[in-house]
């Protein structure tokens, strides 16, 4: 965190060039990643995302970001990264990670921030800057175990940019990387006192969306490619039954189907 302030705050007052930015960037993500004892293998990096284009992965904690910004070469291209704002130290990551490279932020439960997300996506994926980098994205839009992939939101899969599938597969033997506790700083402290953790990345080839395709099969097939790359299945459902607000909803719902039934 501290080399994560100063050296976004360096950057921002001298009014560093980008690849300065994206190299202060990436060595923050290979600290951290040192300081939760992960170790990364990365497979296949000629199929890396590259510009117009959005990169889709499964999602195992808040970290995965650091993870996959990690394999990022200095001479390359970083990420627009997307993520759920959160509160406590997760915060302050945002803050300061969003000096070094493009930050965009969602409130899942807001329908309307969900949107304006979604459409600066798509203005962002249509940026005539050469430079410009690929969003990155976890579509499950919450963690999930990894030994399954949940059912891809299909809103981004509309056929406007390339879709750049990124496959992440957890060896747990000396170390769980998956987030389930309430909240961030005793997840840290559960990895940071691990043996270790082991992650495989595995970038697959662009996939485009075919003209019989709707969003929905578009959006199914990437998440069909990813959990075979990591031999898991892929669900479908999403992870909304998580929060307790759409437990209640479902509750109901289901509440109400069985008097239909019943009272039949």
């Amino acid at each position: 965190m501290l080399f994560l302030a100063i050296s976004s705050g360096i950057c921002v007052t001298m009014d560093a060039e980008k690849k300065h930015f994206r190299y202060c960037g990436i060595t923050f993500a290979k600290l951290f990643n040192m300081s939760t004892g992960l170790l990364v293998n990365f497979h296949d990096k000629r199929n890396r995302p590259r510009f117009p284009g959005v990169a889709v992965a499964n999602h195992l904690s808040a970290n995965d970001v650091m993870t996959i910004y990690s394999g990022c070469d200095y001479d390359g291209v970083g990420y627009t990264i997307t993520g759920q704002s959160h509160g406590g130290i997760v915060k302050y990551f945002y803050k300061y990670g969003g000096k070094l490279t493009p930050l965009l932020l969602v409130n899942r439960e807001c329908d309307k921030n969900r949107n304006a997300l979604l459409q600066a996506i798509v203005e962002h994926s249509k940026s005539k800057d050469e430079d410009a980098y690929p969003v990155l994205l976890f579509p499950e839009g919450y963690c999930s175990n990894n030994k399954s992939v949940l059912q891809f939101r299909k809103a981004i899969f509309d056929g406007q940019s390339a879709i750049y599938p990124i496959a992440m597969k957890q060896d747990s033997r000396f170390g769980d990387v998956f987030w389930y506790e309430h909240t961030f700083l005793p997840y840290l402290i559960r990895i940071m006192t691990s043996w270790c953790t082991l992650i495989d990345i595995y970038y697959l080839p662009p996939m485009y969306k075919e003209k019989t395709e709707t969003e929905e099969q578009f959006a199914k097939r990437v998440q069909n490619a990813i959990a075979a790359k990591i031999s898991v299945d892929a669900l479908p459902y999403d992870g909304k039954l998580k929060s307790e607000k759409e437990r209640l909803k479902y509750k109901e719902k289901l509440q109400t189907c069985l008097a239909d039934k019943l009272l039949i």
